[in-house]
């Protein structure tokens, strides 16, 4: 073993300090994560990507691994994300604390690998460990690990990291092989986030430095050469390596292609007339400096931070394109005698850049999870730099330097635990990002949201009011604070609050079932079929809206048209085991009772299957003879958002 350990030039003894620090930066990790372990899913977008989507919770089928595939409905393409929400819920159900668990996991493996592409890069063990656990414990990296819906945050990061090993090893010998491997990593990145298409700009920034592939002529005095010379030195220098990488950049076009089209058509990206670019240009600038302060600082972290619509404060600005600036200045200055100050600023600079604000998708200013890649480049500057300065230094004591190092990692973990801790359940979540960030129309609304989840809708009230006055045209603030009303009986209120989102947004499917129960709630079962035949007109698949449709029907004494409209339900949906129930009660009523036992046979057997316990019971619990009202009993299950 020892000799073994000798033919790869270092004792047993130095592995072993290798392997105890690779051991106890893993546990640190899991340690500084845990309370995720008992943390919920949060009312967050947790909904779309697991909780209310039953395609997910089915787990990884052949149809859904097509659809993943093929789906863009939620204004992005990234078919690996989709599948590991299935397995999770293979493995799991919906039992959260393991989706928790397979983020802190990939997390740890992504640690991991970035210790070891350094390594073999660098050849510099303890100064990769020390990059390594600035990027797995700091405290901007909780969202991307904490939030379940950002799931694609850390798998597409896991791939990024394969893509950097592959990368490496292609350079130590090229082959079309491993140069495929590379290709395959990446393209695995991209398709669980696309915020991973600056990736070939970061290979390139790689190859200046630690993989030190450009030219050795760059390194030549150019007092001797022509301006025109010089570009030309530098032109050719780079043009292998950038046409090396045509195929990724090839990759990336088409993937930012994919984005813009789903972001695109799903509304999410703002158009200059709403964020005019003097504002995006502030948001660029200040958006950077408060990374770069939040990295030294982690402190006041929220889940949302909003755009200024008026713009921000100037003094701001300025200092934040001074800080810019400076930090651009130093690295151009020390690009040669320390190549990592500029490779690890631009690395930061291009890493962010998709999301920096200049196209603006979403409400959010900036967000900590845009850090959990870039970051990694400004860790490089700093344990770089403070290693060569310290170095330097006359009297240098390193056992000083590793007790600062353990305490800052040490420091970081607990302040990591701690913002963890946060993200236990939607409304310690909210309200801690209100507090931290300020009250914005947003976390008021998810804060309410979260409220009315966990039966407390007289306290979500304020909150939503608050929200509806800072943004009035804001449809899920209405349409929750009426869902508030309606649960706590203020039918009245609910239904303007309905009304409202109606004239905000006429389109708007839930606020439509929401205002048509209300009504029929009240008796006005006229005014409630008007609403359930709006809806039903703006899904005509959609069984559970015809449903609805044929109840009020029946409870307006239209027999004949409730069977008919239950028909349609069954033939859209036959394994709907509503519609076969309450069709069999419509031709139960007309004195078909041999048609009405099929159909209640059916609805049996499709709600034994989709495990419907509260229908099953209601079909066992009838009586076979007597005919019934075809009435849908009120269920107390109201959601906007």
């Amino acid at each position: 073993m020892n000799q073994w350990m000798a033919g790869l030039g270092r004792t047993w003894k130095e592995w072993r300090k290798i392997l105890l620090s690779t051991v106890l930066l893993t546990a640190l990790t899991f340690a500084a994560f845990s309370p995720l372990l008992n943390a919920s899913f949060v009312d967050y977008d947790d909904q779309i990507y697991v909780t209310n989507n039953a395609r997910i919770q089915a787990g990884i089928t052949w149809p859904n691994v097509a659809w993943a595939f093929s789906t863009m409905d939620f204004g992005f393409y990234y078919p690996l994300t989709w599948m590991s929400h299935m397995l999770d819920c293979q493995l799991y159900g919906l039992h959260a604390w393991g989706h928790h668990l397979t983020s802190i996991l990939i997390h740890i493996a992504s640690t991991l690998l970035l210790l070891l592409f350094l390594w073999r890069a660098t050849g510099a063990y303890w100064r990769s460990l020390a990059v390594a656990a600035l990027f797995a414990l700091h405290p901007l990296h909780v969202e991307s690990v904490a939030w379940i819906a950002e799931r694609k945050d850390v798998l597409s990061t896991f791939f990024l990291m394969l893509t950097f090993l592959a990368y490496e090893r292609y350079v130590r010998k090229r082959g079309f092989g491993r140069y495929a491997a590379v290709c395959v990593f990446f393209l695995l990145g991209l398709m669980a986030k696309s915020m991973l298409v600056t990736a070939p700009v970061l290979l390139l920034l790689l190859d200046v430095w630690p993989l030190k592939r450009l030219s050795s002529r760059l390194s030549e005095p150019e007092s001797d050469l022509s301006r025109r010379d010089a570009w030309r030195r530098v032109f050719d220098a780079w043009r292998p390596l950038v046409m090396e990488k045509v195929p990724l950049f090839v990759l990336s076009l088409i993937f930012g292609i994919l984005t813009l089209y789903a972001q695109n058509k799903g509304g999410a990206v703002n158009a200059l007339a709403t964020l005019p670019i003097w504002l995006r240009l502030q948001t660029v600038v200040v958006g950077y400096a408060n990374y770069l302060v939040k990295m030294v600082v982690p402190m006041n972290l929220a889940v949302f931070y909003p755009i200024r619509q008026n713009g921000w404060p100037l003094s701001q600005v300025i200092l934040s394109a001074f800080l810019l600036a400076l930090l651009t200045l130093l690295a151009w200055k020390y690009r040669r005698s320390n190549p990592y100050v500029a490779v690890g600023w631009v690395w930061f600079l291009a890493a962010i850049a998709p999301v920096s604000g200049i196209l603006q998708v979403g409400q959010q200013a900036y967000a900590d999870r845009y850090t959990y890649v870039a970051l990694i480049g400004i860790f490089l500057v700093i344990v770089w730099g403070l290693a060569d300065a310290t170095e330097r230094i006359k009297g240098f004591r390193p056992g000083a330097v590793a007790t600062a190092a353990v305490l800052v990692v040490l420091s970081l973990g607990a302040t990591t635990w701690h913002q963890c801790g946060y993200w236990r359940n939607g409304v310690t979540l909210f309200t801690h990002s209100l507090e931290a960030g300020g009250w914005n129309e947003p976390m008021l609304n998810s804060l309410g949201f979260s409220l009315i989840d966990e039966g407390r809708a007289k306290e979500a009230i304020p909150f939503l009011k608050m929200a509806t006055v800072l943004n009035a045209r804001s449809v899920g603030a209405w349409g929750n604070l009426g869902n508030a009303f309606r649960v706590v009986g203020n039918l009245s209120e609910a239904k303007a609050c309905y009304r409202r989102v109606l004239e905000l947004n006429p389109g708007d499917v839930k606020s439509l079932y929401n205002l048509g129960d209300t009504l029929e709630r009240e008796g006005k079962f006229d005014e409630a079929l008007s609403a359930f035949q709006r809806r039903a007109a703006l899904q005509p698949d959609n069984a559970e809206a015809l449903v609805d449709v044929g109840r009020l029907f029946a409870e307006t004494g239209r027999m004949d048209r409730a069977t008919a409209t239950f028909r349609k339900a069954v033939s859209l949906a036959p394994e709907n085991p509503a519609a076969h129930y309450f069709l069999a009660l419509a031709l139960d009523h007309l004195g078909r009772s041999d048609e009405a036992s099929s159909e209640m046979h059916k609805a049996l057997e499709a709600a034994r299957r989709q495990g419907d316990r509260t229908l099953i019971k209601k079909i066992e619990r009838r009586p076979s003879s007597p005919r019934h009202r075809t009435a849908l009993p009120h269920e107390a299950h109201a959601r906007s958002r």
